[in-house]
């Protein structure tokens, strides 16, 4: 895809999350007011991690990445009974954040609270520019490394800033509720489970159970098993119990899980909703890092889930955009490198034949 047209989806994108939270804001009562829309908004848990890390972890780890989510589960089991004493508490003292909890739970003191907000700020920095790293990451490989403005993550970071201020911060009661904002959050969450389903189906309807079948072949049956052994049980529940203390600490996640809650009631559908978007989120997790190590061994394995997508022809992992044939290439037996795009106008015939095709093997075994 060229960086022009990947940009403009990017912008385009973000003036579509701008025009939902202005309307959000003037017009958004009943939808906001949803569980529905509260149990959606609890997907800023799923970060940009979720379509690079996961994919690459489980390349190299295999079932291990589940444990990210399977914490957010278990907390969620026992949500209707410890969060709703939270959220009440919360309301009470008009709490917004967990170094309000602390400050409120340890003797009003107020250096402690400015010492837990230090740290969590601290904290947060690095997670921050992993993602924006993970958005310019994802520009510079669907584009061809094509930098048509320069930092892509220095204009993402500011167009992020400015809609948090314009939506997030431009009042000064930090109690009051934000619904343009926790529509866009809501959106945003339904797009990334509408795109890594989309790519999913692309995976079963293109190539079936052939990655799980070609992966024992290779030997890579290990990736579909758990950890082994007393290391890997060990690993598994120490993620998992960080995974557990991740999503009920980061600060966005109080955010919109307290601060952001206009009903008590939306708790019970929460908590099993939500589970659920999870479970549906990293179905196709695995076959897409499958189809990534098999297929694109030198891509780095972060960008798999990007690679299969653009061997689709699609860049809906990136923001969920319609798929642009001109972005699709591929190398001749000579070595030489073709764009579809160069050939704009004129009818192309193109055969295909790989070693993981079953129907190839069956035209030409040899």
């Amino acid at each position: 895809m060229s960086p022009e047209a990947l940009l403009a989806g990017l912008f385009l994108y973000l003036g579509l999350l701008f025009l939902l939270a202005r309307l959000g804001e003037e017009r958004g009562g009943r939808l906001f007011q949803s569980p529905w829309t509260y149990t959606l908004s609890l997907g800023v848990y799923a970060t940009a991690w979720t379509f690079f890390g996961s994919a690459g972890w489980a390349a190299t780890s295999g079932p291990l990445f589940l444990t990210i989510y399977l914490g957010p589960t278990l907390a969620l089991a026992l949500w209707p009974l410890l969060h709703l004493r939270l959220l009440r508490l919360a309301r009470a003292h008009r709490l917004t954040s967990w170094a309000d909890f602390l400050y409120l739970r340890y003797g009003r003191d107020p250096l402690l609270g400015a010492e837990a907000a230090g740290f969590l700020v601290l904290g947060l920095l690095p997670y921050l520019a992993l993602q924006l790293k993970a958005i310019a990451q994802a520009f510079l490989f669907l584009s061809g490394e094509a930098r048509p403005l320069g930092d892509v993550a220095l204009y993402t970071a500011l167009l992020l800033a400015f809609f948090t201020v314009l939506f997030g911060t431009r009042r000064l009661d930090p109690t009051e509720r934000h619904r343009g904002l926790v529509l866009a959050v809501a959106f945003e969450g339904g797009v990334k489970l509408f795109a890594m389903l989309a790519l999913g189906l692309y995976a079963l309807l293109g190539h079936g159970a052939e990655p799980f079948r070609e992966a024992v072949r290779r030997g890579l049956d290990p990736l579909l098993l758990p950890p082994q052994g007393l290391e890997g049980h060990l690993a598994w529940t120490g993620l998992t119990f960080l995974a557990l203390l991740a999503f009920l600490f980061l600060p966005r996640q109080f955010h919109v899980a307290v601060v952001e809650n206009t009903d008590e009631r939306h708790l019970a559908l929460a908590s099993w909703a939500f589970p659920l978007y999870l479970l549906l989120l990293n179905l196709p997790i695995l076959p897409l890092a499958l189809l990534g190590r098999l297929h694109h061994p030198e891509v780095p394995p972060d960008l798999y889930v990007l690679a299969v997508a653009r061997e689709g022809g699609a860049a809906l992992a990136f923001l969920a955009a319609a798929p642009h044939a001109r972005a699709f290439e591929l190398t001749d037996t000579d070595g030489k490198r073709h764009r579809l795009a160069d050939y704009r106008g004129r009818a192309v015939v193109i055969n295909f034949w790989a070693t993981w095709c079953t129907p190839c093997i069956r035209e030409i075994p040899e």
